[in-house]
Formats: structure tokens, sequence, C-alpha cells
């Protein structure tokens, strides 16, 4: 068993080691009272990040979507261009490709959801 200092942190075996933290120092900081200052200027905050989120949404949203879109389809693009295909007619056979499916799944639905609603 390694030998320990009064604190019950184990001592490093190496003169040069860097001292280990003593966990029982951080148990008594999370079950300890915590300030209110502190808990009043963290609610804050997060209060103020879902507003500038709700208010920054219509900017936020496209630029999101738009990522979203980019690491969804590169690897397909990346395919078609490695057959040949050169990239930007690739991306745009991938748009036309998605635009038609989401076309033809509404259509298809059209019916269905104006019969549904008609109950």
């Amino acid at each position: 068993m390694p030998a320990e200092d009064r604190e019950g942190v184990p001592k490093s075996s190496e003169p040069g080691a860097r001292p280990r933290p003593n966990l029982g120092e951080l148990a008594e900081f999370f079950q300890g009272p915590q300030g209110v200052g502190l808990m009043a200027v963290t609610g804050l905050f997060l209060l103020a990040m879902v507003a500038f989120l709700h208010f920054a949404q219509a900017i936020l949203l496209p630029v999101v979507l738009a990522l979203l879109f980019y690491f969804l389809f590169k690897p397909v693009v990346l395919t078609l261009n490695r057959l040949g295909i050169p990239r930007p007619l690739g991306a745009g056979l991938v748009i036309a490709v998605v635009f038609g499916a989401v076309f033809t799944g509404l259509s298809t639905l059209q019916q269905p959801a104006a019969r549904f609603l008609e109950q």
C-alpha cells in the first residue's frame, strides 16, 4: 500500500511527479453550500443564452441546417466525384434527388392527409 500524507492523498513515487488530486476535498466542495451569487449569475447566463437563441433563430437555423446537410451529403458527392462526376454537378444531382424525394413523399401523402382532416 502506498504511503499517504496527512490528508489521505497517496504520495507520488517519483520526486518530480505531479501531485495527485485530493478527491475528499472535491466531494466536500460539491456537498457544501454554494454561493447564492454564483447561482444567480449562472441562472442569468442561462436565461440570456435562451433569449439569444430565441432571437437569433432566424439566422442560426439556416446555418445549422446548412451544416447538417453539408455533413450528411458530402460522402455522396465525394462518391459521385470518384465515379467521374464533377463536384458541382454531383451536388446539383444530390439536391435534385432530395427535392424529388420530398416532393414525391408530399404528393403521395396529400390525399390521405386530406381524408384524415375531413373526419
